[in-house]
């Protein structure tokens, strides 16, 4: 994904001659021209173009996550890097593409505190139950009809025709709609991004100086947050737990069960668990690292629909 808030465009859709086709057998009529060097009939362009028509495919599945970062003193001795906004740039730009939420919060003397939020809602999908599939009529063939029939026949195209290239406009209509609902959508995201931004930066260039590391005190509300109802959301969202920690806990509360069940990914330097020695995840070196992960596993679950 190389572009943030990408447009919608051909690459995110079936092309809709290929729908037609699979569904309902339509061709272009045997006496319709093909070559590029000729000029398209009327006929022919509107037929043409009903097959250049892109419908969008379906938006991915919404997702939650929960960065953690830990701001103790035995940050240093574990490589403990506290990320840029720049780090979480294509985290934000998946979000705004599937929907979802995603929290910060710091390990501390008490991380039991209230995380810097962003909640985006899902991209409005396309309504593929309103699209037309008509069938383009087949052009008199004058050489085979009895001549005083002709007027009539002509008629009776030239009236399906038209009722063809309607359905065509309507369709172009609903993609039209579609497209404007998407931009309104992506500018809605990008407000809440700025906004967002702002709200992060006193914590991501806070002082590392806490005393004690509270990972437990972390864990319980992240889990809270990550059990939140999800009737909001068109499906259930997919939950992940990011933490930039050795996993070393010195305030002693007692161990949580997260019931979320989340996929936890670890970042430090040196390798260190701590508590997540005995809770399933996957450790990375840097938060850059954490994050191209999470996103390709985004993009491939997208891809499988």
């Amino acid at each position: 994904m190389t572009r943030f808030l990408p447009p919608l465009g051909r690459e995110q859709g079936l092309c809709v001659s290929a729908l037609l086709l699979s569904l309902v057998g339509c061709s272009v009529p045997q006496n319709v021209q093909t070559s590029s060097s000729v000029t398209p009939t009327v006929e022919e362009a509107t037929v043409q173009e009903s097959q250049s028509l892109a419908i969008p495919s379906a938006a991915p599945r919404p997702f939650k996550v929960v960065m953690l970062l830990d701001f103790s003193g035995s940050g240093n001795q574990h490589r403990i890097q506290i990320p840029h906004q720049e780090t979480m740039a294509p985290l934000l730009e998946t979000l705004s593409d599937s929907g979802g939420a995603l929290a910060v919060g710091a390990i501390c003397n008490d991380s039991n505190r209230p995380f810097t939020r962003i909640s985006i809602a899902e991209p409005p999908v396309f309504p593929e139950d309103q699209l037309h599939e008509p069938t383009p009529p087949t052009p008199v063939d004058e050489t085979a009809i009895n001549p005083l029939r002709l007027p009539e026949k002509q008629r009776e195209y030239e009236g399906a025709l038209a009722d063809y290239e309607q359905l065509i406009a309507a369709n172009k209509a609903l993609l039209q709609a579609h497209e404007e609902a998407i931009a309104a959508h992506q500018s809605e995201a990008r407000t809440k991004i700025d906004t967002f931004a702002a709200a992060i930066t006193p914590l991501l260039t806070r002082a590392v100086d806490c005393d004690r590391t509270d990972i437990w005190g972390g864990l319980q509300r992240a889990d809270l947050l990550l059990s939140e109802d999800s009737s909001v959301w068109s499906t259930n969202p997919d939950a992940y737990l990011l933490v930039v920690s050795d996993g070393l806990d010195t305030q002693g509360k007692s161990a949580v069960n997260l019931t979320s069940n989340p996929t936890i990914l670890l970042v430090n330097g040196s390798g260190s668990m701590g508590v997540f020695a005995s809770l399933e995840h996957k450790a990375f070196e840097s938060v850059d690292a954490a994050i191209a992960h999470l996103v390709s596993v985004r993009n491939k679950a997208h891809d499988s629909q």
